[in-house]
């Protein structure tokens, strides 16, 4: 048994247990990048975090989110994603709404900035690999 901890809507910590468990999936090959855009202005200090609200992105079920590294943003990178709230299974729709940014200098993000983008990929539970993926293991005397 272990606790997820999250923010209420009333502002207060909450933890609610959950079962955990150790589950098998496979990457599909298709992806698509999301853009992370800022949907306010905020002033940032050299190495202060700061929560800032992005314009909403939407995740079907099963989506995997990994952070492109390349540095987007002048003042700074996106640390994490995320939505206010109890956080939800993979198995459901999720958003992000907003994300923490590491800022490297001071100085004013701003309505609209690109502040990161994100490789989301489509996990699918433990089975056979797709034909190209079978191709792309044969091409290199690979097994699944």
């Amino acid at each position: 048994m272990s606790k997820i901890v999250f923010w209420d809507d009333k502002g207060e910590i909450q933890r609610q247990d959950i079962e955990t468990t150790v589950t098998s999936y496979d990457l599909g090959t298709l992806g698509i990048w999301e853009s992370v855009i800022s949907q306010e202005d905020k002033k940032v200090k050299n190495d202060k975090v700061e929560k800032i609200t992005i314009k909403k992105i939407k995740l079907p079920p099963r989506a995997i989110v990994i952070p492109c590294i390349f540095k987007r943003h002048a003042l700074g990178y996106v640390e994490s994603v995320g939505s206010p709230g109890k956080a939800k299974k993979i198995e459901e729709d999720r958003e992000i709404k907003e994300v923490y940014f590491r800022p490297v200098s001071d100085g004013e993000i701003k309505t609209d900035d690109l502040l990161a983008v994100l490789n989301v990929l489509y996990a699918r539970p433990k089975g056979e690999p797709s034909q190209s993926e079978m191709k792309w293991f044969k091409r290199r005397r690979m097994q699944p």
